[in-house]
């Protein structure tokens, strides 16, 4: 991919900081969130769904933040948004269907799951989003979606996840002083909050949908 090329090979735990890591090294400049943390990590979607794509976990998230999901039925709730947003096969694994979704269908896909919900959602993709197309978002209670590629260490490839942003916070690092911009997301795997870099330099490409529901 010509847009990869000279940006530095990295992980996806360099641009994402856990929570205990913000407060032993960063002060809190600003900040705001939704008044809750809605997350489905991996192993409990794989283990109810046999299926995981990272865009459709992020969907599942801003499903329950508008009271669209069925908690007593969240295979069928991820397949359908698996299947509104043309999410495609991309590899198996350990009897579990990996996904991938184009950016561009995650918006439209979402509000189509919602509509059959009878709930009302509107979407906004922006392929080059500056840091208050997310904060903007989050201020009028409404939540986004982040999408964003890296370089992999691993690969030398370009891999690229999606993640549902629930806050923001700008940070000051103790040691240098220097202002750190984060979103606050459900990464897709873990329960907890974790904090974007949006600052980060290597990205391959960065863009978002925002909702307004």
């Amino acid at each position: 991919m010509n847009e990869s090329r000279g940006k530095d090979p990295a992980t996806w735990d360099e641009v994402l900081l856990d929570v205990a890591e913000v407060y032993e090294n960063y002060t809190l400049v600003s900040t705001n969130h939704l008044q809750e943390f809605i997350s489905f990590n991996e192993p409990y979607i794989e283990s109810v769904t046999g299926h995981y794509a990272c865009a459709v976990s992020a969907l599942l998230a801003c499903g329950a933040y508008y009271n669209a999901v069925d908690y007593t039925d969240i295979a069928g709730d991820y397949m359908d948004i698996w299947d509104s947003t043309g999410t495609t096969v991309s590899s198996e694994s350990g009897g579990i269907t990996y996904g991938s979704t184009t950016i561009g269908n995650i918006g439209p896909g979402f509000v189509d799951f919602c509509a059959g919900k009878n709930v009302s959602v509107t979407q906004n993709t922006d392929y080059s989003p500056n840091y208050n197309f997310f904060t903007n978002c989050i201020d009028r209670g409404d939540i986004a979606v982040v999408h964003c590629g890296i370089i992999s260490s691993d690969t030398g490839e370009r891999a690229g996840h999606s993640m549902a942003a629930e806050g923001y916070a700008t940070l000051r690092a103790y040691n240098s002083g220097n202002t750190v911009h984060t979103l606050m997301v459900f990464d897709g795997w873990r329960d907890t909050v974790r904090y974007l870099n949006f600052d980060f330099d290597s990205w391959t490409d960065i863009s978002g949908t925002t909702f307004n529901g």
